[in-house]
């Protein structure tokens, strides 16, 4: 390499090149010569006299995962590293989930003790998929309340089709999208919850009144349209759990019609066998219109104990829920999240985006600015009812870092989300 340098830096397209006139090589030391080709000799080191001193190291750049990626061009440096900080403009004042792409900033000063890589790179492609990627026309308008972005040409009635039902699982006290289903859609509803008191709830208590007359959207639970209610929670499979029932979605979309069927599932973290069972099953998924969902990164839930996802690590675990979503946004369109409007909360707490400089626990995932992605609510259509048809399913994620040599593993370019899989489906 010295004997190289020597003769490159008097070289016409080389060291004497005329300012900024030679095109930059793909790699190059500091002062500007090319290290894309030489040669190097290495020997054992227990053939060295006195035995061998410890490999020598250079300490890596301190850059930060969200600057700027180093580089000579003026016009990528004023390109964000991560795609959830580039310029984004806020499209919505409301209140709830939203469509298209979340636009997050920046907390400044950094709030957080750590800043693990891998746990940024694994938010930013949370944020990905949880992106918007349908159109106003598409959809023929938005509906959008609380936790839901709904397309409208899914949820509104066709005179002539098949008969719908919308399957609601977790209703606590009250449960909003099954009532806007029996009010403003005339679906008829099926509620699932065996954690809740029937005692406090009025539609699990059959308080609610049902199918019984116009209902006041200002007053307590109330249906137009029949409804059902069961104290039984979801699951991946049917049987009791610590003294509760669950039933699997398998059972419940049993001899349902292609597309008739409005799903909105809040388990508090015992989503994710079930959804990798639907996964399974591109027929079950085709009888699904529309997917509601309050996402739970990472959570681990009673009735999902005895699986393998409940015995491998927090990381491992993060990942593979990330490859549920991703691959469910390969099946259905994403039609909005409520990222957007629970990050400008966040960005404001003291406990968030506020908290005083590196004072505050790292979460477990989390967006190159720094807000959590560990619960957050996403909505989904089957493309199937989309104008045109839709867009075409998202691209992979390209991965911007190598999140196993962080983290002390194989340095390797593998997709760290298919060994999550594999270590899950091999235990």
């Amino acid at each position: 390499m010295e004997v190289l340098s020597e003769e490159w830096i008097n070289q016409e397209t080389g060291g004497r090149c005329p300012k900024k006139r030679c095109q930059e090589p793909a790699a190059h030391a500091a002062e500007g010569f090319p290290v894309i080709q030489f040669a190097v000799s290495f020997v054992h080191p227990d053939l060295l006299v006195g035995g061998a001193s410890f490999p020598s190291t250079l300490p890596s750049p301190a850059l930060s995962p969200a600057s700027e990626t180093p580089t000579v061009s003026a016009a990528a440096k004023a390109v964000p590293s991560w795609p959830s900080l580039a310029k984004c403009k806020v499209e919505f004042n409301d209140r709830s989930s939203r469509p298209g792409k979340p636009c997050l900033t920046k907390a400044k000063p950094w709030p957080y003790t750590t800043n693990t890589q891998w746990k940024t790179e694994l938010g930013e492609r949370v944020v990905a998929a949880a992106t918007g990627v349908v159109t106003k026309a598409q959809c023929k308008g938005w509906y959008m309340f609380g936790d839901m972005t709904w397309c409208l040409n899914a949820v509104k009635r066709r005179k002539g089709g098949s008969e719908l039902i919308g399957l609601s699982y977790g209703i606590e006290q009250r449960d909003l999208w099954s009532e806007k289903m029996s009010n403003m859609y005339k679906v008829p509803t099926r509620l699932y919850d065996c954690f809740q008191q029937p005692k406090d709830s009025d539609p699990l208590g059959g308080k609610a009144p049902n199918a019984t007359g116009k209902c006041d959207p200002s007053r307590p639970a109330c249906y137009e349209t029949p409804y059902q209610a069961f104290q039984i929670c979801s699951g991946p499979d049917t049987g009791i759990v610590e003294g509760r029932k669950y039933e699997s979605l398998q059972k419940h979309l049993k001899d349902r019609e292609r597309l008739s069927v409005h799903l909105k599932i809040d388990t508090e973290g015992s989503e994710w066998e079930v959804l990798e069972w639907l996964l399974s099953s591109p027929e079950d998924m085709d009888k699904i219109r529309t997917f509601d969902m309050e996402v739970h990164m990472g959570w681990a839930a009673a009735s999902s104990r005895k699986s393998p996802r409940s015995k491998v690590s927090a990381q491992d675990r993060l990942e593979f829920d990330l490859d549920i979503l991703e691959r469910l946004g390969q099946h259905f369109r994403c039609t909005g999240s409520s990222i957007e409007v629970l990050a400008s909360a966040w960005v404001k707490a003291e406990d968030g985006g506020r908290c005083p400089k590196q004072q505050c626990g790292e979460p477990d995932v989390h967006a190159a600015g720094g807000f959590p992605v560990t619960q957050f609510a996403i909505s989904f259509v089957h493309p199937d009812l989309l104008i045109g048809g839709g867009p075409a399913p998202s691209p992979p994620v390209p991965r911007l870092l190598s999140p196993a040599s962080e983290a002390g593993k194989n340095n390797n370019n593998n997709n760290i989300t298919t060994q999550a899989r594999h270590k899950l489906l091999n235990m």
